[in-house]
């Protein structure tokens, strides 16, 4: 799972707060408060293979897999195996709507708000004219321009399906 946006600044946080000898849930809670309070949603130029999005975007994750850090399912439709990544994105949000998804967003129930965006994509292209933060697995990509793309089998995927419907 990649994330870009405030997903990135979360885990850019939580990885300084750890660096520090911290750890747990509320480890994460904090990172998420004090994230917050400090970022500005941006107008993203986003490419999803033939489809254009300019808008302000708060978030945007990409995978093949269901789950990120700690148990969150920001991808809940990934099939790991279809050759396609599962794109989901986050339209700007303010603080209620993020406390009323909290608790849905280990559920996979928050891609049912209506600022919520989820697709399938082989290429992706993010770009901001303000710097944009990127992660992969927790860890930090920068601040830049990304461009994600879809090799189908060059890599072997091994999963237990019957596991991963959950």
């Amino acid at each position: 799972m990649a994330g870009f946006g405030f997903d990135a600044i979360v885990a850019e946080k939580t990885n300084t707060l750890k660096n520090k000898g911290r750890s747990g849930i509320i480890l994460y809670l904090q990172a998420l408060i004090s994230s917050f309070w400090a970022f500005t949603t941006p107008v993203i130029h986003l490419q999803i293979d033939d489809q254009t999005i300019n808008e302000l975007i708060f978030s945007i994750s990409v995978g093949i897999g269901k789950f990120s850090g700690g148990g969150m399912m920001q991808a809940p439709n990934a099939v790991p195996t279809n050759g396609h990544f599962q794109v989901t994105v986050i339209r700007k949000i303010g603080i209620f709507g993020i406390l009323r998804n909290i608790t849905r967003l280990y559920s996979g129930e928050f891609i049912k708000d209506f600022r919520v965006l989820t697709t399938q994509a082989k290429q992706i292209s993010i770009s901001s004219a303000k710097n944009i933060s990127g992660e992969a697995d927790g860890e930090s990509l920068g601040n830049n321009k990304f461009e994600i793309s879809m090799h189908s089998q060059k890599l072997l995927v091994t999963y237990n399906p019957e596991k991963y419907r959950g």
